[in-house]
């Protein structure tokens, strides 16, 4: 299985109206701040008989200029780490057709040309093998979905965090403004940034799962074309639960320890 989709579920979200309201709405709401802010600057200065500052009010301005563009630094970002979603969009899980799934096809097919008496006689007979492979395939599928389902659940955590740090970048650049939040910029630019090297992060690690899959798999000596009725279980065991529990193992380990320590570094 890909992640193809979760890129058209971020193409559906950059596309929608309310996506796209909701940003407009977030710059007007900085640019009304902003407004407030030279207002106050104004009847902060106008009782002054000295020279009131300039150097506030530039500051400001500059702020107001830069949310004006701020879709052209977002999508300066999005560009330099575009990348990334092509290559989360391209990402592939471990092989659908597995060992056990190829003895049952295997079993099926032979039995296929025998006659009623002789394909119960043929089954009686791999019995321990058949239900062993469809065992085997039960609890991979099982361990397929959840690996899927977690992974998905980090990828589309990180989709999250994008969209909505695209709403808050106008906020932050008008907050910058205060005093006492006068970091805000360039602590969204760290955590933006930082959303994009935990994607990278997020593929590298998927695609090391898949090698240590591979590679344990491949100890057995047991591939799609070698696999025959007779295979023995213990072998099938371990190319194929075996390797999936701990590439399995490995990648949400590697999940949960990156994302917080790339969380960490760049908050």
């Amino acid at each position: 299985m890909d992640y193809s989709w979760i890129s058209s579920i971020q193409n559906a979200l950059n596309t929608s109206p309310i996506f796209s309201y909701t940003i407009i709405g977030a710059k007007s709401l900085a640019m009304a701040f902003l407004l407030f802010k030279v207002m106050g600057h104004f009847l902060s200065t106008a009782e002054n008989s000295e020279k009131p500052p300039i150097g506030g009010l530039i500051n400001i301005i500059g702020f107001g200029l830069i949310i004006v563009g701020s879709d052209f630094i977002v999508n300066m970002i999005e560009q330099i780490f575009s990348g990334v979603e092509v290559d989360v969009k391209n990402l592939n899980n471990f092989n659908t057709m597995s060992p056990a799934s190829r003895q049952l096809q295997l079993i099926n097919e032979t039995a296929e040309s025998m006659g009623a008496m002789e394909k119960i006689a043929f089954y009686m007979s791999v019995i321990p093998s058949y239900i062993g492979a469809f065992l085997l395939v039960i609890v991979s599928l099982f361990f397929h979905l959840i690996d899927v389902a977690i992974t998905s659940l980090y990828l589309l955590q990180r989709l999250f965090l994008i969209q909505l740090f695209k709403f808050i970048f106008p906020l932050a650049l008008a907050f910058a403004t205060l005093d006492k939040m006068s970091d805000m910029f360039w602590r969204w630019i760290k955590i933006y940034i930082g959303l994009f090297v935990l994607g990278i992060a997020y593929i590298a690690i998927i695609k090391f799962s898949v090698v240590i899959y591979n590679t344990i798999a491949s100890q057995t000596d047991v591939t799609l074309e070698s696999v025959a009725i007779t295979t023995e279980y213990s072998k099938l065991f371990m190319s194929e639960l075996g390797a999936i529990i701990v590439a399995f193992a490995v990648k949400i380990g590697l999940m949960s320890f990156v994302t917080r320590e790339v969380r960490s570094y760049f908050n």
